[in-house]
């Protein structure tokens, strides 16, 4: 869960750091043929190579191989059974209102999608800001604007250690002291990650300015994504 919630949050801001140095010389199509030879061979390797988990998949082909070795057409899954009576309407309802009624009858289903939509919302406005700000402030080529996400994956990497410090030398020993708490003793640390983000923003907007060095509103990035990442992770593991 950790590596996900890190590819989440540094992996968009990678895609600029290639683009900026590739797509001046060559042309925008080099953007689109760069994600291509990335999730190429990853989509090959997690079709070929990743184990199927869904029971509702797995016990369905389990029940075929039974009536191919057996030719008895009765052996049926459970999930085999519900999926013959399903009709479009239920499936409708499962798929578009379902979801929305857990949004809005679950307080803390509606915290964390309100929550994680902020956090990510802010976090995909640097991608219209960073221009405005690096090269518009600071002339710097699109390729040096793109270094300057950098600080969100050094960041991320370093709330990584911070976040697993946490939890081996502090989370953890409680467990084994105390038990289990309550879920929302998953959300401790989000409340100091959580200082972060305004603290992050407060800083960038007051630094990016041609008087006051470029690396200054780089490392402010860097707090706001060092937040973003511990924010998301505590939610994560407190939504399950």
């Amino acid at each position: 869960m950790t590596f996900w919630a890190a590819a989440a949050t540094s992996g968009p801001a990678l895609g600029p750091l290639v683009s900026g140095f590739s797509v001046p010389p060559e042309n925008w199509r080099w953007s689109l043929w760069e994600i291509l030879w990335v999730s190429g061979p990853v989509f090959l390797l997690l079709f070929f190579c990743l184990p199927q988990t869904s029971t509702p998949n797995i016990l369905p082909r389990r029940a075929r191989r039974l009536r191919n070795l057996t030719g008895n057409p009765r052996l049926r899954s459970q999930s085999e059974v519900v999926q013959s009576k399903l009709t479009v309407r239920e499936v409708a309802n499962d798929a578009v209102w379902k979801p929305m009624q857990i949004l809005i009858q679950d307080p803390a289903i509606m915290f964390a999608a309100v929550c994680t939509s902020l956090v990510y919302g802010i976090y995909y406005s640097f991608f219209e800001v960073f221009p405005l700000v690096y090269i518009g402030l600071y002339h710097l080529n699109f390729g040096q604007m793109g270094l300057a996400f950098l600080s969100i994956a050094v960041a991320t990497a370093l709330a990584i250690i911070t976040y697993f410090s946490y939890f081996y030398f502090i989370l953890e020993p409680n467990i084994k002291a105390n038990g289990f708490g309550p879920p929302e003793q998953r959300l401790l640390s989000a409340l100091y990650g959580s200082f972060l983000l305004p603290t992050g923003l407060f800083l960038f907007g007051g630094t990016a300015n041609g008087h006051i060095h470029w690396i200054v509103s780089v490392v402010c990035i860097g707090v706001y994504a060092f937040g973003v990442f511990i924010v998301l992770q505590c939610i994560f593991l407190y939504v399950p």
